[in-house]
């Protein structure tokens, strides 16, 4: 697979080194060419989608492991309370370290999730960005193509 911005770059290419016409600003170019780029350039496209699935699925994955690591943890931190509840002395420590134990499943959980819902923020406007300056770089390749077109037949019927 060819990187999106370099068939950008080819198609780019193709239009500025088309023949210049004699009278006006039209250009010639080579349209078999231009659509083949556009067409490798939509082939592309899904990649980028793809790749942002998995960077969500990856993140359902981050969250469920915290969430069984935490859930194991919160097992631990009872199964240490019953234990300690036997033992009527220190039950108050049995409840702080229980307590402390479960903030801290809590806290690790909320920073995993926090931490991948940024990573994933920071992905998709990457990945926005690329597709939105990929469509503005095709949008104005294709306006320059029809611009230069529509002058051409102008002057055809003068």
């Amino acid at each position: 697979m060819e990187d999106i911005e370099m068939l950008l770059l080819k198609l780019e290419e193709e239009i500025q080194c088309g023949k210049k016409a004699l009278f006006g600003n039209a250009v010639s170019i080579n349209p078999e060419n231009c659509l083949k780029l556009i067409s490798k350039i939509k082939e592309n496209l899904p990649d980028v989608i793809r790749e942002a699935h998995r960077i969500i699925n990856d993140k359902e994955q981050i969250k469920a492991d915290a969430s069984e690591r935490a859930s194991k943890m919160l097992s631990s931190a009872n199964a240490k309370v019953e234990e300690l509840l036997a033992e009527t002395n220190i039950v108050k420590k049995a409840q702080e370290a229980a307590d402390t134990i479960i903030a801290e499943a809590k806290e690790f959980e909320e920073n995993i999730v926090n931490g991948v819902k940024h990573n994933l923020g920071t992905l998709l406007e990457n990945s926005e960005r690329t597709l939105s300056d990929a469509v503005m770089l095709v949008r104005e390749s294709r306006e320059e193509l029809i611009g230069n077109i529509i002058p051409s037949k102008k002057e055809d019927i003068d």
